[in-house]
């Protein structure tokens, strides 16, 4: 949804700067990195959903479909669950689970 409604904004303006407010990065990339990226349109926005092992989950250009966005929507969610899985907090809490596991089986 918030995608949608930037994307409705920007379409709204002819504005640079009420653009700008919806625009979160830019870079210049060479022609052989973006041809890896599969960015064949120089005029055209890409967005990626990179997860912590830099790997590309998602990715999109120009005004995605609904179904895009629903695709979008469940990737995020599986990128925020694994990393919210490998925290610290999440790591210890699994240890002692599998330590109570163990203890159990043992005294079986």
């Amino acid at each position: 949804r918030l995608l949608q409604a930037n994307q409705d904004e920007a379409d709204k303006s002819d504005s640079p700067a009420q653009r700008e407010k919806t625009v979160l990065g830019c870079f210049a990339l060479s022609d052989n990195d973006a041809n890896v990226l599969g960015m064949d349109n120089k005029l055209s926005a890409y967005v990626y959903l990179v997860d912590a092992q830099r790997r590309i989950r998602w990715s999109g250009r120009a005004k995605p479909e609904p179904k895009e966005l629903e695709l979008l929507a469940q990737c995020t969610h599986e990128v925020l669950q694994e990393r919210a899985a490998s925290s610290p907090a999440s790591r210890a809490r699994q240890q002692k689970r599998k330590q109570r596991k163990q203890q159990r089986q043992q005294r079986s």
